[in-house]
């Protein structure tokens, strides 16, 4: 769907940069399997083709200039958040979804509409005077960049373009010569910003509350994957103790054992070695990488550990 309208003023070159993160994402999934839903809880995949750009033609329409409705039926379809709007899961089925093409060309109708303002948009300081406006489309489309990579991992692998792989590079391990905890003094911490400073943000944002921290010791390194796997080989996950209330819960209802990206298979009656599944592959548990897990696993991780999460 690339549509580059030329050089411009950079917050609008943050927004061509986005819609090339996002596209590039759509990608990754072959054509056929774009009604799929990898999380039950979120709509199918082509909402978001189709929402990423409603969301811009309805920001910008009478805000930053006029955008005469081509499909108001879709503009309200493709309004929608991530989520579905009732809370619970979804029910709808593919074909309750216009055709891909349909939904493809509407991307391409909106996004040139809103290119062919932005390259009559001369003025910078029009641009600048419009910078809340392009910034919330920029930080809207890069979240959803976010949760699409998340959600399209879920994707079984033979859903996708499997030939964007990459080969799984570990490291040398960590240098002997470092501490693995780190020491850090009191002081007093910033968090918010004043609205006056010039910086965009979302409303929690604003308002900077100064705090006093008192002195703390915190890992240096992340949780890799051999340490986690400790955790898991110690009864971790069927130990209550280590886990909250709420927690315990969702580990019971959704029969969690470990990680959701990792598996191992049984062989000859007895357990084999773990495997993680990236993107685009399934490859065997890289040590030394950054544990991937919930927040909930992550906590119950912590505790077992004798700490706790920053």
């Amino acid at each position: 769907m690339n549509r580059d309208p030329g050089p411009h003023h950079p917050l609008v070159q943050r927004l061509n940069d986005a819609r090339q993160v996002t596209d590039a994402l759509f990608s990754i999934v072959k054509p056929e399997f774009l009604y799929e839903r990898p999380i039950r809880e979120r709509h199918r995949i082509v909402f978001y083709i189709g929402h990423l750009e409603a969301f811009d033609r309805n920001l910008f329409d009478k805000r930053l200039f006029d955008l005469p409705a081509f499909d108001a039926q879709l503009d309200q379809l493709f309004a929608f958040g991530i989520d579905p709007v009732d809370g619970g899961f979804p029910t709808d089925q593919p074909g309750d979804w216009p055709s891909l093409d349909t939904v493809r060309q509407y991307g391409l109708n909106a996004r040139g509409q809103i290119d062919r303002e932005l390259r009559a948009l001369t003025d910078s300081a029009r641009i600048d005077a419009s910078g809340q406006l392009l910034n919330v489309a920029i930080e809207h489309r890069l979240m959803h960049a976010e949760t699409l990579a998340y959600m399209l991992h879920q994707l079984p692998l033979e859903q996708k373009v499997t030939d964007l792989r990459e080969p799984v590079v570990t490291g040398p391990g960590r240098a002997n010569s470092l501490s693995p905890v780190v020491s850090v003094p009191a002081g007093s911490a910033v968090i918010g910003m004043p609205r006056d400073g010039g910086r965009f943000g979302w409303d929690n944002e604003f308002g900077e509350l100064h705090v006093d921290v008192p002195a703390f010791e915190i890992d240096r390194y992340m949780v890799t994957n051999a340490a986690f796997c400790e955790f898991i080989e110690a009864g971790g996950y069927r130990e209550r103790k280590w886990w909250s209330e709420e927690d315990w819960a969702w580990k019971e209802a959704e029969h969690i054992e470990h990680p959701a990206f990792w598996s191992r298979r049984e062989a000859s009656g007895q357990r084999g070695a773990w495997t993680l599944r990236t993107m685009f592959d399934e490859v065997p548990l890289p040590p030394d990488w950054p544990a991937y897990v919930s927040h909930a696993e992550a906590s119950a991780y912590a505790r077992w550990a004798g700490k706790a999460l920053p």
